[in-house]
C-alpha cells in the first residue's frame, strides 16, 4: 500500500510538470582561456568569474556558454579601478562558435562529429530561448595606454552577468610580433570560395576593370590582426615590363591597375621586420636550366629592389620540399635546388631565398631562410648532410634564418594512415580542426627552445580551391588526410550564418595561434634575463622537451604564462620601466 501511494504521488507530479513545465534557470558561464572543447561534446571546466591577465597591446581570448536565456547582447560594464569608475576601450568582440560535422578522422583515435572552429562575428542582438544552449568566443584588446593594475567590472548579457577581473601588466607587446606566421593566400582562390565560381579571364580588359581589392584586403587585415603575414597575396602577380632602355623591370606599382597593384595591396602595408615575397619564376624541375626565362626575370626583380631602396625584407619562396620530392621519386633534388639558388643570387643578390628544407652545409651558401619540419629537425645528418642543432645556431649568427613548418606529416598524409600516430615523428604540433588546442599552443614554446624565428604554413584557403568539386568549405574542408589542413578561413557570404556581406571568417585556430605567438614574446623576455629564476628553467624544460615529446596539458602552458607575466610585471615595477617602452 505504501509503495502504491508513493507511485501515485510520483505519477501526479510527473503529469503536473508535463502540463505546467517549470522554466529552466538561465545560465551564463565563462571559461578563462581558449582551450575549446574537442569534440564539441567534450566537457570542460567553467569559472565563476572572468579572470584575464595580459600585457598592454595584447589580445586575450575566452569562451562563453549561454543557456535558457532571453535575447540580448554582450557588454563589458562597470569598469573600475580601486572602486573608481574608469573609461577604457578594451575593444570587446564576440563571435558565435559554430561547428563542423566531421565525418572522417584526421588521425588514429580522432573523434568524428561536431567540432568547434568557425567564429562568426555577432551582429546585433542574439536570439536565445529556453532549452537553447549557445557557445560564444570573446576577445578583448588591452590598449597600449592602459594603466597597469587590476580592473574590475562585469560581463553581462540581458539580465545575467559574471564578475570580470582584468589584470593589466606593465609590459608592452610589440606591434609587430617577433614570432610571426607566414602563410599562403591567393586572391583568385578567395574569390572562388566566396562567389562559387572561378575567375573569367576571357575578356582581360573587362576582367581588370572589375578587379576589386576590398575582399582580399579584408583577408589580409584579418591575417595581420592574428600575427600572420601573407605569401602570394597579390591580386594579380606583378608583371614584367620593358623600361625606356628596353630592359626588363617589375611593375609592382601599376600592374594591372594602381589600386590593385602589388605595392598598394601588400608591400605598402608590410612592416619592415616582416617579409614580402616575389613569385618564383620556375616552381618546378624541368626548366631550371632555361636561363633565357629566369635571368631576365630575377634581374628585373633586382632592379625593382633598387627602386625600393634595397629593402632587407624581400624574399622568394624558391622551392617547396625538395626532400619530399626526393622521397617520392628517388632523385636527389637538393643539388638542383642549390644550382638554381646560386643562379638567382647572381641575378638578384638582394633577394632572400627561402625553401622548405633542412639546412645543409652546401645549401647554406645560397639559401637564406631554411624551413625544416619539426618532425625530423636536426636528425638527418647522415641521410642528407643536415647541419646539427649547433650548426643551425651558427647559421643564425651568420644572418641566416631558421623557421619551422608543419604539414600532413603531423597527422599522416594518407587516408589509410591508421596507426601512423604511434610513430614518434607524428607527435608534433598540428593545426588541424580535430586536434586539441594544445597542439597549436605548444608551437611557440617548442620554437623558442630551438630559437626558431618564424612559422610557415602552406595555405590558409586550401579547401576553397576545389570546393566546386568537393563541396562547400563549411561542409567539408578535409584535405591531405586532415580536417582543415591548409584551411584556416571560412568564406562568409551575405545571407548565410547571419551575415550581410562578403567577409573572411576566422577560425578558432587562428586565435589560438595569436595566443602562442604572444607566448613566444614572454619566453624571450625570460630568456633575456641575466639571472633567470630556477622555477622558470625547470618548468620550461618540462613543457618543451623536444619536437615530438612535449606537454599535452593545455592548462600547464596557461599557468606558466601567467606565472611569467606576474613575475615580469613585479620585476619591471621594481626597476621602474617596461621593455615595451624602450
Amino acid at each position: 500500500m505504501y509503495l502504491k501511494n508513493i507511485y501515485k504521488i510520483f505519477l501526479i507530479l510527473f503529469c503536473f510538470v508535463a502540463l505546467f513545465p517549470v522554466n529552466a534557470e538561465p545560465v551564463l558561464k565563462v571559461c578563462n582561456n581558449s582551450n575549446r572543447p574537442s569534440p564539441a561534446s567534450a566537457k570542460i571546466s567553467f569559472n565563476s568569474k572572468l579572470v584575464l591577465k595580459g600585457s598592454r597591446g595584447e589580445t586575450l581570448n575566452y569562451m562563453i556558454k549561454l543557456k535558457n536565456s532571453t535575447s540580448g547582447h554582450f557588454e563589458l560594464k562597470g569598469l573600475r579601478r580601486k572602486g573608481t569608475s574608469i573609461s577604457l576601450n578594451l575593444r570587446p568582440r564576440f563571435y558565435t562558435m559554430e561547428t563542423l560535422d566531421l565525418t572522417q578522422p584526421s588521425y588514429d583515435g580522432a573523434k568524428t562529429g561536431l567540432h568547434f572552429d568557425p567564429l562568426v562575428p555577432v551582429l546585433g542582438d542574439i536570439a536565445a530561448g529556453e532549452n537553447d544552449t549557445k557557445w560564444f568566443w570573446g576577445e578583448l584588446t588591452i590598449p597600449y595606454n592602459a594603466k597597469p593594475g587590476l580592473i574590475k567590472g562585469y560581463l553581462s548579457f540581458a539580465n545575467l552577468s559574471v564578475p570580470l577581473e582584468l589584470t593589466v601588466w606593465k609590459m608592452k607587446m610589440p606591434k609587430t610580433p617577433i614570432f610571426p606566421m607566414y602563410a599562403n593566400i591567393e586572391a583568385d582562390v578567395v574569390e572562388t570560395g566566396h562567389y562559387k565560381k572561378e575567375r573569367d579571364y576571357s575578356d582581360w580588359e573587362e576582367y581588370v576593370d572589375n578587379l576589386d581589392p576590398a575582399l582580399m584586403t579584408r583577408y589580409l587585415d584579418v591575417m595581420r590582426d592574428h600575427q600572420m603575414f601573407p605569401i602570394k597575396s597579390w591580386i594579380e602577380a606583378p608583371g614584367v615590363i620593358k623600361d625606356d632602355n628596353g630592359k626588363d623591370n617589375f611593375d609592382i606599382f601599376n600592374y594591372p591597375k594602381p589600386r590593385v597593384s602589388y605595392y598598394n595591396v601588400t608591400i605598402s602595408k608590410t612592416p619592415k621586420s616582416i617579409y614580402f615575397d616575389f613569385p618564383a619564376k620556375i616552381y618546378g624541375y624541368d626548366d631550371i636550366n632555361n636561363t633565357s626565362l629566369t635571368k631576365p626575370y630575377y634581374s628585373a626583380i633586382q632592379k625593382t629592389l633598387k627602386e625600393l631602396g634595397y629593402p632587407k625584407n624581400a624574399m622568394t619562396f624558391l622551392w617547396d620540399e625538395p626532400l619530399a620530392a626526393w622521397a617520392d621519386t628517388g632523385e636527389n633534388y637538393i643539388p638542383m635546388l642549390i644550382k638554381y639558388a646560386k643562379q638567382v643570387k647572381t641575378w638578384a643578390p638582394n633577394l632572400k631565398i627561402m625553401s622548405t628544407m633542412p639546412a645543409t652545409k652546401n645549401a647554406s651558401k645560397c639559401v637564406d631562410i631554411f624551413v625544416p619540419a619539426p618532425n625530423y629537425f636536426g636528425t638527418l645528418q647522415k641521410k642528407i648532410g643536415e647541419v646539427t642543432l649547433a650548426g643551425y645556431r651558427k647559421l643564425q649568427r651568420q644572418k641566416k634564418e631558421v623557421w619551422w613548418y608543419v604539414s600532413c606529416m603531423s597527422h599522416g598524409c594518407s587516408d589509410d594512415c591508421k596507426g601512423c600516430n604511434a610513430q614518434p615523428e607524428h607527435r608534433t604540433s598540428d593545426l588541424i580542426v580535430d586536434r586539441p588546442a594544445v597542439y597549436i599552443r605548444s608551437l611557440a614554446w617548442l620554437a623558442a627552445k630551438y630559437n626558431i624565428q618564424a612559422f610557415f604554413y602552406y595555405d590558409t584557403t586550401q579547401a576553397y580551391r576545389d570546393m566546386l568539386e568537393k563541396g562547400d568549405v563549411w561542409d567539408n574542408n578535409y584535405r591531405f588526410a586532415g580536417n582543415g589542413d591548409g584551411t584556416l578561413f571560412y568564406p562568409g557570404r551575405p545571407g548565410e550564418h547571419g551575415l550581410t556581406e562578403h567577409q573572411p571568417i576566422a577560425s578558432a585556430r587562428m586565435k589560438i595561434w595569436r595566443e602562442t605567438s604572444n607566448d613566444y614574446q614572454y619566453i624571450k623576455w625570460m630568456q633575456g634575463l641575466k639571472k633567470k629564476p630556477k622555477w622558470w628553467t625547470k618548468q620550461f624544460k618540462l613543457i618543451a622537451r623536444s619536437p615530438t615529446n612535449w606537454e599535452k596539458r593545455y592548462a600547464k602552458y596557461q599557468a606558466l604564462r601567467n606565472k611569467v607575466g606576474n613575475f615580469l610585471n613585479k620585476k619591471l615595477l621594481r626597476i621602474g620601466k617596461s621593455k615595451g617602452d624602450k
